[in-house]
């Protein structure tokens, strides 16, 4: 039976349960209602918040009236809502909201049933994984990894082989959770799963665990037909600092052809820390597009490499406030003294986050603090310039 069917059987079981016999006189409530069908959402909303505060089976029927809005906004406030009760009338409710075409209340459902959890939600759970229905199944999934029960990890161990693809990424998203050694087993073998996006899934949480024996296949990946997965494994091995990355996340740098994971590329050779990209990165900080120019500063900042410092000055002048912020901040990892005078022209920026952050960094690097006195900070700089470059 679906969703919407099964709604009305609900509310008439509330009904039959004492609805008939809640106080129907209520004005509050029954204003709600003729709310809940106000053009306005925010109106809508605001009527679903006030029948969550409570918790009679007047206010319960409302709010299952509510789960069935048109507006995917309003069937989010009213899963909090039911929330907030709990019980088993809220976890019915929330089961069925799992099958909602609206991805942001599947979600929000997904998480209140986690957040309730216990014996009830962990069996109604295990039920659905089993449901022919995938999106019942994935999202059920969803729930399980984040409850972490033993009973649910051999479920999902057994879903990372199914044959539909869909059902296998959501196991390997679910069971990404667990602290086990056959999760390292499953993400290693799913970057070969024939599915582009199982691949992508893999390649992103390997990452996200750090998982060393993933470099091989993720390296390999570097070379796969999909962009996404092409990106997610670039990011994987950033996080996970195997040097063996450089050469290929360098190569991917220099092609215009890989547009699309250039820009991960620079972070993941950030995130490596390695000097053999300090060169490749400084031939980007010129780049045309403004989220790469600050990437190339971010990743720069990373490396600690003096070489970097002059790019890096550079950039202080650049139109866009991102990159103009990003090259602050590296020169404060970076901590070298001829970017003294370069900061104290930063305090005449337009921004007052670079200001003040040119500012803390001058304290750091002189000792002196003159805030964001441009003024003060220029005479400090006139009359101990010398002595001060001697200390370099």
């Amino acid at each position: 039976m679906n969703k919407p069917a099964l709604v009305p059987i609900l509310l008439s079981a509330l009904i039959s349960g004492g609805i008939a016999a809640a106080p129907a006189q209520d004005a509050n409530l029954k204003d709600l209602k003729k709310i809940l069908r106000s053009p306005e959402v925010s109106v809508r909303v605001e009527a679903v918040k006030a029948a969550g505060e409570r918790n009679d089976r007047a206010a319960q029927a409302f709010l299952a009236t509510a789960m069935e809005n048109e507006s995917g906004e309003v069937r989010q406030a009213a899963i909090q809502a039911v929330q907030k009760i709990g019980g088993s009338y809220a976890i019915d409710l929330l089961t069925l909201a799992l099958g909602d075409i609206h991805p942001g209340v599947c979600t929000s459902s997904v998480k209140a049933l986690a957040a309730i959890g216990g014996p009830e939600v962990l069996e109604k759970m295990i039920a659905l994984s089993k449901e022919k229905d995938y999106v019942l199944r994935v999202n059920s999934m969803a729930v399980l990894g984040i409850m972490k029960s033993p009973e649910a990890f051999e479920i999902l161990i057994q879903a990372a082989k199914d044959k539909k693809p869909i059902v296998r990424e959501s196991a390997v998203k679910a069971l990404s959770n667990f602290d086990d050694g056959r999760v390292t087993e499953i993400i290693v073998e799913a970057l070969n799963d024939e599915h582009q996006n199982i691949r992508a899934c893999a390649a992103f949480y390997a990452g996200l665990r750090k998982e060393a024996r993933a470099v091989d296949p993720l390296l390999a990946l570097l070379q796969d037909e999909s962009s996404k997965v092409r990106i997610n494994a670039a990011v994987a091995l950033g996080r996970l600092g195997d040097s063996r990355a450089a050469p290929p996340l360098i190569a991917i740098l220099d092609n215009r052809a890989e547009e699309a994971a250039r820009l991960p590329a620079v972070e993941a050779l950030g995130m490596l820390g390695d000097p053999r990209a300090v060169e490749p990165l400084i031939k980007y900080y010129k780049d045309e597009n403004h989220l790469m120019r600050a990437a190339v500063a971010r990743s720069l900042g990373r490396t600690r490499d003096k070489r970097a410092v002059g790019p890096l000055i550079k950039m202080l002048q650049d139109k866009e406030y991102l990159v103009q912020l990003e090259a602050v901040l590296a020169l404060k990892d970076v901590n070298d003294r001829s970017a003294v005078e370069p900061l104290i022209e930063s305090l005449n920026a337009h921004w007052h986050a670079i200001r003040y952050n040119a500012s803390q960094i001058l304290q750091t690097m002189t000792g002196q603090n003159f805030e964001l006195d441009y003024e003060k900070w220029k005479s400090w700089w006139a009359e101990h310039r010398s002595e001060f470059e001697n200390k370099r």
